[in-house]
């Protein structure tokens, strides 16, 4: 017990809001969260990877923006062991650890949860790709679209070129649809890594099975970060696609500039 809580003065919670040294673009919503925040908390800005910070001294740990983690992932994994040794971390290491790699999507699939179809190439795998239509190659564990390209059928050789890429880094290598627009399956709801119909941070999928609670006099599903599901879809029906999107951060191998998936990654 603290002196103020002695004295029967509640202690202002702190919160961490967990970020990269370096955000592309920079993470806007950052500072007004943290404004937000400090009506009520102690809310401080502070990169994963600073060593100076002591994360004990803080109540929780909210993973935000650590954009920097997929060429670090491993470094990126211990740290989160060790956070939540010493306090809360939002999500809990072992959701950020099964949520890092989009193989997640292959067991959500055998599950029977719609997401959307994905072909997994690992190292040595001999590499595939569709001849009949656009698709997307991207790593398995990744972020902002990097190293991610859009191909169509007549770029076979290219996107092959982009596979050996990664196989030669290790990397698994995901084969994905391009969605021009995107329209729920029967059953309402798509499940991917990027658009999910709840996100914090790691992104933990929502389950079907999921518990729910009342929110407003309705049952709602609660996802495993412990967000509310809306019952209904985001999406309730066709949209039109996007005005032409911009050039993505695919930067190896390539002599044109492909553009970003416009379908949940």
């Amino acid at each position: 017990m603290n002196g103020d809580e002695r004295y029967g003065v509640e202690r202002r919670r702190r919160v961490a809001l967990v970020t990269a040294r370096e955000q592309p673009g920079g993470a806007v919503d950052l500072p007004l969260l943290a404004e937000r925040l400090r009506q009520n908390a102690h809310a401080e800005v502070v990169a994963w990877d600073d060593l100076a910070v002591d994360w004990s001294t803080f109540d929780l740990a909210l993973i935000r923006s650590t954009w920097d983690y997929p060429g670090r992932v491993a470094e990126f994994l211990a740290w989160a062991d060790r956070c939540a040794a010493v306090t809360r971390l939002a999500n809990p290491a072992s959701l950020i650890r099964w949520n890092c790699d989009k193989t997640y999507l292959g067991a959500l699939r055998d599950s029977g949860i719609p997401v959307v179809p994905t072909t997994y190439l690992p190292p040595g795998t001999a590499p595939v790709v569709p001849g009949d239509r656009e698709f997307v190659v991207k790593p398995a564990v990744g972020a902002g679209a990097l190293n991610a390209a859009r191909y169509r059928p007549a770029e076979t050789n290219r996107a092959l070129e982009h596979i050996r890429m990664l196989h030669g880094d290790g990397v698994t290598v995901m084969i994905q649809p391009y969605l021009t627009t995107l329209t729920p399956p029967a059953n309402g709801r798509w499940y991917s890594s990027a658009a999910t119909t709840c996100t914090l941070s790691a992104r933990a999928p929502c389950s079907p099975a999921a518990p729910a609670t009342t929110v407003r006099g309705r049952r709602t599903p609660v996802c495993a970060a412990g967000l509310r599901r809306p019952t209904r879809s985001p999406w309730p029906g066709p949209r039109e696609p996007r005005s032409p999107a911009p050039t993505n951060r695919y930067v190896r191998g390539s002599t044109s500039s492909p553009t970003r998936q416009a379908t949940p990654s």
